[in-house]
């Protein structure tokens, strides 16, 4: 394995940055997404970003949308995604085991 390319991407909205994280899926290996603002049943989505990717992610956003409509802006909202042949370099700790995609 030679380098491994790491970002951060803020996404301002799933919709909005959607098109730039993909291209980013082309060269980097890791991708720490922040502001997706997903509701938690959306969470999926990021998976089919790109075939060669799996991903981590949350939100904390669960809570308000159970108890309703949703107010305000969205908030509480991250992911990880990474290349699947790093598969067995990655451990995700303390997390929920339903939200990350399994790769067998």
């Amino acid at each position: 394995m030679g380098d491994l390319s790491i970002c951060s991407y803020n996404l301002h909205g799933f919709n909005n940055g959607m098109p730039f994280l993909s291209e980013l899926c082309n060269v980097n290996d890791i991708i720490f997404v922040q502001e997706h603002w997903l509701q938690p049943s959306q969470l999926h989505l990021l998976n089919n970003i790109n075939d060669n990717f799996v991903s981590y992610r949350k939100s904390s956003m669960e809570r308000n949308v159970c108890s309703g409509l949703l107010k305000g802006r969205p908030f509480g909202v991250v992911g990880v995604l990474w290349r699947k042949e790093l598969a067995p370099f990655v451990k995700c700790y303390d997390c929920d085991p339903d939200k990350v995609e399994s790769l067998q």
